[in-house]
């Protein structure tokens, strides 16, 4: 029982890391510019992406929570919530930032960092907001 709830909780990361993927395109993050002769974040990641995915992630966790209340009530529980499925995407920034400046192109395969990035980046951004 606890692995699924395990599994339930960062949930919300998955799918906002997953359904971003799938609902990206148009406008990239980084409008296009560059850093040091390398794009920012490079085209892939949008802000249709970047909206999208966090909201996806939000509704799952809605949804998980209005059967489970694993992630408490209230203003508390979507803290949670937005910090996981934001800080998922996130994290995803991030490598794609690293990735940038060490000459890796659009989806080009980082092993490890290609995985763990948005886990990474979840549970950073969750600990931030809840630390109280």
């Amino acid at each position: 029982m606890e692995l699924i709830k395990a599994i339930l909780l960062i949930f919300p990361a998955y799918v906002a890391n997953a359904s971003a993927v799938v609902i990206g395109g148009g406008k990239p993050i980084d409008f296009g510019k560059t850093w040091r002769g390398k794009p920012i974040f490079g085209k892939g990641k949008t802000w249709r992406g970047l909206i999208g995915g966090c909201l996806c992630g939000i509704a799952t966790g809605c949804l998980i929570n209005y059967f489970t209340s694993y992630f408490g009530n209230g203003i508390e529980a979507f803290t949670v919530i937005f910090a996981l499925s934001f800080g998922a995407l996130a994290g995803d920034l991030i490598k794609s930032f690293i990735k940038r400046r060490i000459g890796k192109k659009r989806g080009e395969k980082w092993i490890i960092a290609d995985q763990i990035d948005f886990l990474l980046g979840a549970f950073l951004f969750t600990y931030i907001l809840n630390k109280n």
